[in-house]
C-alpha cells in the first residue's frame, strides 16, 4: 500500500513539473501587428513635418519693400520650387508637400526656371533604433525619428531659416517580427538589433524544470520494473 501511494505521489509530481513549464509567460509581445517602419515615418512626416513648413510658409516672412520691387501684377502668384538635399528619405518629403502645398491658397509648386522662391530642405536623423527592453526580453523599443532643416530662398536672393523639425515615434513591437517590418530596400528603416538580456527563467529554472521532471521519469520507470 505505501508502494502504491509512493508511486502515485511521484507520476503526481512529473505530471505537475510538465504541464507547468508551458503555463508560464514566455512570450508577451505585442499581439496586433504594428505599421511598417516606413508606414510610421511616412506618417511623421505627412502629418506633422509637411504641415509645419507649409504653415511657416504662410507667415509673413519678408519685408514689404521685396514685394514691392515686382511690378508685374502676375509675379504675385507665388511659385515654389524645392530643392532637397541627398538623403534617401527626401523623397518623402518632397511628396509631401507637393501634395498638400496646390491645396493652400499662398504659394503653389512650379517647375518654371524662374520661381519666385525656392524652399531648400535638408533632412538629418530619419532612422530606426531598436533598444532592449529589461523587463521582456521578447520585446523592443523601437524608435523613428526624423529631423528636417529648411530656408526659403527668393529669386531675389534672400534667405529665410524656418524653423527646424524634429519628430520621433516610440512604441514596442516583438522581436519575431522585425524582418517583417523592414524594408530591404530603404537602409533608413533597418537597424541593429540588441542582444537579449539574460532570462533567469529561460536559463535556469525552465531546463532545471525539465531536467527534474525527466529524472522523476526515470526513476518511476525503475521502479516500477522493480515491483
Amino acid at each position: 500500500m505505501m508502494a502504491e501511494t509512493w508511486k502515485r505521489t511521484v507520476i503526481f509530481c512529473a505530471i505537475l513539473l510538465l504541464c507547468s513549464i508551458p503555463l508560464f509567460p514566455q512570450d508577451r509581445t505585442v499581439t496586433a501587428l504594428p505599421k511598417r517602419n516606413l508606414e510610421v515615418l511616412d506618417s511623421l512626416i505627412s502629418k506633422n513635418i509637411a504641415p509645419n513648413i507649409i504653415k511657416q510658409l504662410r507667415s509673413p516672412l519678408f519685408p514689404a519693400y521685396l514685394t514691392q520691387q515686382v511690378s508685374d501684377s502676375s509675379a504675385f502668384r507665388d511659385t515654389l520650387r524645392l530643392r532637397s538635399n541627398s538623403h534617401e528619405a527626401a523623397w518623402m518629403l518632397e511628396q509631401a508637400l507637393f501634395s498638400q502645398l496646390p491645396r493652400k491658397k499662398r504659394y503653389r509648386t512650379s517647375d518654371s526656371a524662374t520661381p519666385h522662391y525656392c524652399l531648400h530642405l535638408r533632412m538629418e536623423d530619419a532612422a530606426t533604433r531598436y533598444t532592449a527592453c529589461q523587463n521582456n526580453v521578447d520585446v523592443l523599443q523601437r524608435e523613428i525619428s526624423c529631423t528636417v532643416h529648411a530656408h526659403l530662398e527668393t529669386k531675389y536672393g534672400t534667405i529665410q531659416e524656418l524653423q527646424s523639425m524634429s519628430e520621433i515615434s516610440r512604441d514596442t513591437i516583438s522581436r519575431r517580427i522585425v524582418a517583417n517590418l523592414e524594408n530591404k530596400q530603404y537602409a533608413f528603416t533597418q537597424a541593429n538589433v540588441p542582444d537579449a538580456p539574460p532570462n533567469f527563467w529561460k536559463q535556469v529554472i525552465e531546463p532545471a524544470l525539465v531536467i527534474a521532471a525527466a529524472g522523476i521519469m526515470v526513476a518511476l520507470f525503475f521502479f516500477v520494473r522493480t515491483q
